[in-house]
């Protein structure tokens, strides 16, 4: 089920949200050594996988810094159960990360107005690949300086590539980038809701 959300709405529903509230209890108590992380693995592997259907960056953000701190403590454990839980926790590791590099950073994308430099940089990017600085700034009406910040920011945020032909720059749109356009150009996202009872009555 899901329902159309305003960047901006989504954004504060984030960084607020209970996701992330229970991720920081869960790592705070393995933090202070009062349960055994074998406890935790499946409200952790549950709130890994809601966080990513629901493009939350926040949560998979602080997921990955704290399940590596736990990575690195589990290597005192000894013996095949040791190896164990470095194996899951790795596993758990490896989920954020690579969920990470999949969400759209929204944050970004919700201080990127319609109609602004970058927005309109990334809709030329659309219409034709390997457009160059010159090319964009006629385009734009701005000069090669303000096409080199945007371009850096677009770059930085996954959202175009920057190939250099000769003294020429040529940029292209990733897929990230595609994504990122059809989002600020709708305002908004759709809303991941579990068909039933959420853990956390999100």
């Amino acid at each position: 089920m899901a329902e159309f959300e305003d960047l901006r709405d989504r954004n504060e529903r984030l960084a607020s949200g209970p996701r992330k509230t229970e991720l920081e209890r869960i790592f705070l108590t393995l933090a202070e050594g009062e349960v055994d992380i074998d406890v935790h693995f499946d409200a952790l592997s549950m709130l890994l996988v809601d966080a990513l259907l629901d493009g939350d960056e926040a949560a998979l953000d602080i997921a990955l810094t704290r399940l590596q701190w736990l990575v690195r403590r589990s290597k005192r454990v000894n013996g095949p159960d040791g190896v164990e839980r470095r194996g899951r926790l790795r596993a758990l590791v490896d989920v954020s990360k690579w969920g990470l590099e999949r969400v759209l950073p929204l944050s970004i994308i919700a201080s990127l107005e319609r109609s602004s430099h970058p927005h309109r940089f990334l809709q030329l990017l659309a219409e034709e690949a390997g457009r160059s600085n010159r090319g964009l700034a006629e385009e734009i009406a701005v000069d090669e300086t303000e096409i080199s910040r945007v371009g850096r920011r677009l770059v930085e945020a996954g959202f175009a590539r920057k190939r250099k032909v000769g003294r020429t720059n040529e940029w292209t749109i990733t897929p990230r980038g595609v994504q990122a356009l059809a989002v600020m150009e709708s305002g908004g996202v759709s809303r991941y809701r579990r068909p039933h009872q959420q853990l956390l009555g999100t």
